[in-house]
């Protein structure tokens, strides 16, 4: 920063307070000058007094109220003051200039200095409330005063001014001028400016008034005496003194003199001749009087401070006597309180032991029993006359709990202190055990005697066999008692640790009871409940005690063989169970034989984590059921290939239904006497984006697993009754739409509903459509069936029964369906000619029928041999490869245009139309 902009910036700081408050400093301003003029017009003509001398009391109490914030008003307004003053004094205007900055700059000065000595000598704020402060301020005073006097006192001698006055004569009167000035203004103004008192004034209101009275009658007397009337001011000055406070005293006083000097200048002018010394000895008397005064003054407030002081002393020492003196009655009445207490509490302790809910027991550090309530009693069958003096732990706590409980109790009598709880069991008069739970204090009475040990406990044996209930039940399966899936996790866990630390294999078996629905549903839960029970014993009967039996929920069962010789100690227990569950089960009205389906997982080599050795053997119970229940498959890497494919499928199956890539295809189903098509059934395909077409083996039953067979279903359903409606408009016969329900489908309870919205949504004529389910799907559920199968007759559809012959039902549950058609399978058909059974159990199906006034139609018509015998037998609706392959939709307007031509498919001419 340059030298320029320095004086710049603390210029503009040194005039900041005039910025932040210009009204105040106007007013300081205003004020500072209105004192000069005073100043100029009571100095006598030709005096070496200042002009000034009047204000620098006043540029002293603002410093005293303001800090040094008033500074750069004060300077400009002395510059201002005085210029007039020494230009007419002078006639040199430079000398004028620097006479009045010179003047300014000490006038200034002087008051800056005398404020910063005082607060740095008292750490004061206020010069007149006691001696030493009003002391530190004369001397200040009278130093700065005498040093800024000096100076200004060699310059006017430089310039020549009043040269017949000498310099020391200059000086005692610079001097006086501006000490009277301070003693003058300076009280007066901080007088005002501390004296805010009116309740002090409103109570000293009578003596104020007398206090005037008295000066009003001297200066009366100031008249005619002249300055001999000074004299008669000094009483009032220390009746001010004496009764006032120290700023009514400062006010009374700056009063007194100011009407005094006023009264002396106009009532008995000075001299001309000598008024210089008549002014300098008048200057001299009133600042003695004012400051004796002032001392007097604060003498008297310093006095008055301390005697104050000294008497709140004496009654905070008072008020501290009388609250000790409280405290020692409020300890004395205390401690006879606790007397009583102590008294009370004794024959409340033991009316409290008697009384208590809890059995409490005290004993020695020998564990010999000194009291015993009435609880303890109750609950241990012993009086107490019995028990005192006999050893506790030796009558009362089991072996295997004695050390302990001597232990706990040892513990707390030699630590002094503290408790302790103890969990043991207690033996009673009639040999019952309780579970308690003790808490163990020590007790004494004094040093000098021996510590006892008071047992204070609670009766949990119901709480402990409620937890050992509730473990019981989060552990184990309640209805058989076999450990739960969590125990034999935690078991499977510990037992994989044990086998990869000392090298020997473990094996995990996974079974559950074929076909277990079907004996619910025929015998009720109950019996299911029973027959798990019995199984669960069976499993017990089979293994070692070391090994572990969990029901994993439903009729699902595992067990852990923790250590075993390898696969053949394990197919051995795996064949075993077999065995004990095949058993038959004896029934009131007969037997009741069950098989089970078993796969097996050894570890380390299918798996090391019990997680991994679940699934394992999971999916080897699977592979078991596939096989055809009633067997034992270990698990193999190729289960887990199958698995992942049937994953692949399942989302390839969700990717195609959103993607719409299924399509249908129609084989036709003809009358073997006319060779008219009579219906079309429909065939499910996949076309894959990468295997090319699928038929439905190779995906339905994984859609069936994961419950995509539902969505697959309604989406063929739905195309079948749209294109059903485009075939109807190509054929000139009427021709029905045949289509299969799979077992998930009929069980479906939306079927009906299903159905009705599909052909409201396609507008298509029921009679047109014909369902086919097989014979298993509807025996299994026959009540079932026969209300479903009247919802959908009331719908106007065509039902037929698919595999007839391949089921378990009989002829009196065919008599109940509402069947229109029945399906001779495949199965029988492929046998005739060479087959004679085949031929004859055809024959009797279809002889069946028509007793039953049923229709029959044949699938799977291969040769001429097999149309001959069929037509020989009166079956006259027939499908096969000899007929037509499945067509695409897009070939159907083909096929009914060849038809139209006169194309006959009953006289060999198979269709053979191009397929995508």
């Amino acid at each position: 920063m340059t030298t320029g902009k320095l004086s710049e910036l603390n210029i503009s700081r040194w005039f900041l307070p005039i910025k932040e408050h210009p009204l105040r400093m106007l007013v300081i301003f205003v004020t500072y000058l209105a004192l000069a003029r005073l100043s100029i017009f009571i100095t006598l003509p030709d005096s070496p007094i200042s002009p000034l001398w009047l204000p620098a009391g006043f540029s002293l109490a603002m410093l005293f109220i303001y800090g040094d914030k008033p500074l750069p008003a004060l300077f400009l307004a002395a510059l201002s003051g005085s210029i007039s003053g020494y230009y007419s004094a002078t006639s040199s205007l430079p000398d004028a200039l620097l006479l009045t900055t010179s003047f300014a700059v000490l006038n200034t000065l002087q008051p800056y200095l005398i404020y910063h000595f005082f607060i740095n000598v008292t750490n004061a704020s206020y010069p007149f409330d006691k001696d030493r402060n009003l002391l530190a301020f004369l001397l200040g005073s009278l130093l700065v005063i005498v040093t800024t006097s000096s100076l200004f006192s060699a310059l006017t001698n430089l310039l020549q001014l009043n040269n017949d006055i000498s310099f020391t004569l200059k000086l005692l009167v610079f001097t006086l001028a501006d000490f009277s000035g301070i003693l003058f203004i300076t009280p007066l103004v901080l007088a005002h400016h501390h004296f805010r008192n009116v309740r002090y004034i409103s109570e000293k209101l009578l003596e104020w008034s007398a206090w005037f009275i008295g000066l009003g009658m001297i200066t009366y007397l100031a008249f005619y005496q002249g300055i001999q009337g000074i004299f008669l001011m000094l009483p009032l000055t220390i009746w001010a003194a004496t009764r006032f406070s120290q700023p009514g005293c400062t006010l009374a006083v700056s009063i007194t003199l100011s009407l005094a000097f006023f009264v002396l200048i106009y009532i008995e002018p000075i001299n001309p001749a000598s008024g210089l010394y008549d002014q300098v000895m008048l200057e001299i008397l009133l600042a003695i009087i004012i400051a004796a005064t002032l001392y007097v003054s604060a003498l008297l407030e310093e006095r008055q401070k301390v005697a104050s002081k000294l008497e709140d002393t004496v009654l905070q020492r008072t008020q501290e006597l009388q609250k000790a003196n409280q405290e020692l009655i409020d300890e004395v009445y205390v401690r006879k309180q606790a007397e009583k207490s102590f008294r009370r509490s004794s024959r409340r302790y033991k009316a409290l032991i008697e009384t208590a809910g809890s059995p409490i027991v005290v004993i020695d550090t020998q564990y010999v029993i000194k009291q015993w309530n009435s609880e303890a009693e109750t609950l241990f069958g012993y009086s107490r006359d019995e028990v005192i003096g006999k050893n506790y732990i030796d009558c009362f706590v089991p072996q295997h709990h004695q050390d302990e409980t001597a232990w706990k109790i040892t513990k707390v009598v030699e630590s002094g202190g503290g408790k302790e709880n103890l969990e043991s069991e207690a033996l009673a008069f009639d040999g019952t055990s309780h579970s308690m739970l003790w808490n163990i204090n020590r007790i004494s009475n004094s040093d000098d005697e021996p510590a006892q040990v008071i047992l204070i406990g609670q009766d949990i044996t119901e709480i402990r066999t409620t937890q050992d209930q509730l473990h019981h039940l989060a552990h184990y399966d309640i209805l058989t008692g076999a450990a739960n899936r969590r125990l034999f996790e935690d078991r499977c866990n510990q037992a994989l640790k044990q086998s990869l630390r000392h090298q020997h294999p473990i094996a995990l078996i996974n079974l559950d009871i074929d076909f277990f629905k079907r004996i619910n549903d025929t015998l009720g839960h109950d019996a299911g409940d029973e027959l798990l029970k019995v199984i669960a014993d069976r499993l017990t009967c089979c293994v070692r005690n070391e090994d572990t039996i969990a029901r994993l929920g439903g009729d699902e069962f595992a067990v852990l063989l923790a250590d075993v010789n390898g696969a053949e100690g394990a197919e051995l227990v795996a064949r075993n169970i077999l065995n004990a569950i095949t058993t038959p089960i004896p029934l009131p009205g007969g037997e009741l034989v069950i098989t089970s389906s078993i796969g097996v997982s050894l570890s380390p080599n299918d798996g090391v984590q019990y997680a991994e050795l679940l699934k394992n053997a999971d999916m080897a119970m699977y592979q078991a059921k596939s096989a055809g229940r009633n067997n034992i498959q270990f698990y193999s890497p190729q289960m887990n290939e199958d698995m992942q494919r049937q994953l692949t499928i399942e989302q390839e199956l969700r990717h195609a239904i959103s993607n719409n890539e299924f399509k249908l295809y129609y084989q036709p189903i003809i009358d073997i006497e006319t060779g008219q098509i009579v219906a079309l059934e429909t065939l499910l395909r996949w076309q894959h984006p990468n295997r090319g077409l699928l038929k439905p083996e190779e995906f339905l039953q994984v859609a069936e697993q994961t419950g995509q067979l539902l969505a697959i279903g309604e989406w063929a359903l739905q195309n079948a009754c749209l294109q059903g409606k485009a075939v109807q408009a190509m054929s000139e016969t009427p021709v029905q739409i045949t289509l299969n329900l799979s077992n998930r489908q009929y069980s479906h309870p939306q079927l009906v509903k299903t159905i009705e919205r599909v052909l409201m949504e396609t507008r298509f004529n029921p009679r047109f459509l014909v369902l086919e389910i097989e014979e298993n799907t509807i025996t299994n559920k026959l009540e079932e069936s026969v209300t479903t199968l009247n919802k959908l007759k009331q719908l106007g559809l065509t039902l037929t029964i698919d595999s007839f012959g391949t089921g378990i039902s009989s002829l009196s549950h065919l008599k109940k369906l509402p069947i229109d058609i029945i399906k001779i399978d495949r199965t029988f058909i492929k046998g005739i000619p060479e087959d004679e059974n085949d031929m004859i159990i055809t024959e009797t199906l279809i002889n069946i029928a028509h007793q039953m006034n049923l229709k029959t139609f044949a699938t799977g018509i291969e040769t001429r041999e097999q149309e001959a015998f069929l037509k020989i037998n009166g079956c006259r609706y027939v499908q096969g490869y000899l007929y037509s392959n499945p067509l695409p939709s897009e070939l159907l307007p083909q096929l009914f245009q060849e038809i139209r031509k006169g194309l006959r498919l009953n006289e060999g001419e198979q269709i053979f139309l191009p397929l995508d």
